[in-house]
Parts: structure tokens; sequence; C-alpha cells
């Protein structure tokens, strides 16, 4: 699926690899943000805006419910 390797490294992979080679070093903040924006775009993704199917969506997040408590009037529309 993901041609490129992954950029998980260790701490100490990191400490040798940037007192072997600096420049190299320099180049994985940048090979992160790819990665990081690799997933965003994948996790963007949807039925509406790609190939998958509708029940690969993830399921919609219930709309919050009011806190405010009921006054128990009615409403003009349910008076008639």
């Amino acid at each position: 699926m993901c041609s490129k390797p992954l950029v998980v490294k260790s701490r100490a992979q990191l400490w040798d690899w940037g007192q072997a080679d600096l420049g190299q070093l320099g180049d994985y903040p940048v090979e992160l943000q790819q990665e990081v924006a690799r997933l965003r775009d994948s996790a963007a993704q949807n039925s509406r805006n790609s190939s998958r199917p509708p029940a690969a969506d993830r399921p919609e997040t219930p709309k919050p419910k009011s806190l405010r408590p009921k006054s128990g009037r009615r409403s003009a529309v349910t008076m008639q």
C-alpha cells in the first residue's frame, strides 16, 4: 500500500544518525510532515469523495443535545 518505508526511528537511532550525517537528519522532519499529510488525506476520505463503499465510512458523531431544561410551555404551533 505504501511504497515508502516508515519513518519511525528510536531516539538512539536518531542520535547515531545525526552524529554520522547531519544533512540527512535535516530531511527527517520533512519526511515526517509528508507522512502526516498522507495520513490526514487518507483519514479525510469517505464514500462521497473517494471510491470507498459507504459501509467503510466512519459513523458520524451524534448532534449534541440541548442542556436547557424544557419549560413545559406549549409553542404557538402546537396550540392550534
